[in-house]
């Protein structure tokens, strides 16, 4: 009896790894073919370390795959419900792939204004504002926080946010900078009660325009780690990115 136990846990052990592929940690993602959703900022993180296939939807993305038209599917930790919801046999590794935390950049040369971001954030993540921000872009791709016109319309608060990050960072069909970031400085600007004057630009480009002081402020997937981020100062940070891996 005991020997029947034994033999019959290893076989369920070996069917619930059955079509992993292998992965079986982030590390042996490295290569594979990985299934995002469209659109999302899993793509950024996809195309670092394999070949990147995109879907429309998570149903879509989950049957990939359950089919092995992926080997691994790569989620924001916020979209994590969504693309496992209704879809038995996906499981999720317990280490991420990658865990950034996005900060905005100042110039050196403007400790004051930091200051006063770092005030600002703090009192945003105290009253749920940040949270509030960063579900409302992952509900609804059309969010927008709305702010109060600002006590002193003569001071303005110039920021560039990257234009192809989404949804932390990206552009409407007007060109008008949209997602996480552009609304979080609208939300700091708010709650110093000045104006903001926000620009999309390169991702490449976001440190340097600050630094030679084309702009206050810049965010955009910017981090401690980031290129050329010793040539700026950076606040706190305002939101997590986690990307997971999920596999058969």
């Amino acid at each position: 009896m005991k020997k029947t136990i034994i033999i019959l846990t290893a076989v369920l052990i070996l069917l619930s790894c059955a079509g992993c592929g292998g992965i079986r940690t982030p590390e042996a993602a490295e290569g594979s073919r990985i299934g995002v959703l469209k659109g999302s900022s899993s793509e950024r993180y996809a195309a670092l370390h394999g070949t990147v296939r995109t879907y429309e939807s998570a149903d879509e993305l989950a049957a990939a795959l359950k089919a092995g038209s992926v080997d691994c599917i790569l989620t924001d930790i916020n979209q994590l419900k969504a693309v496992r919801r209704g879809h038995l046999g996906i499981r999720k590794l317990k280490q991420p792939l990658a865990e950034s935390y996005f900060r905005m950049a100042a110039a050196v040369e403007n400790p004051d204004l930091l200051k006063k971001v770092n005030a600002a954030l703090a009192a945003l993540e105290e009253n749920g504002t940040l949270e509030s921000i960063i579900q409302g872009h992952y509900r609804d791709p059309d969010y927008v926080y709305e702010v109060q016109p600002p006590e002193n319309e003569d001071r303005i608060i110039s920021a560039i946010v990257c234009r192809d990050f989404p949804p932390y960072s990206y552009t409407d069909s007007a060109g008008n900078p949209c997602g996480i970031d552009a609304d979080v400085i609208r939300a700091v600007c708010a709650w110093l009660g000045v104006g903001c004057e926000l620009t999309a630009g390169d991702g490449s480009e976001l440190i340097a325009a600050v630094k030679n002081g084309t702009y206050q402020l810049a965010a955009g997937g910017i981090t401690a780690s980031s290129e050329q981020a010793d040539l700026c100062a950076m606040s706190e940070p305002y939101a997590v990115c986690t990307q997971i891996l999920l596999v058969r």
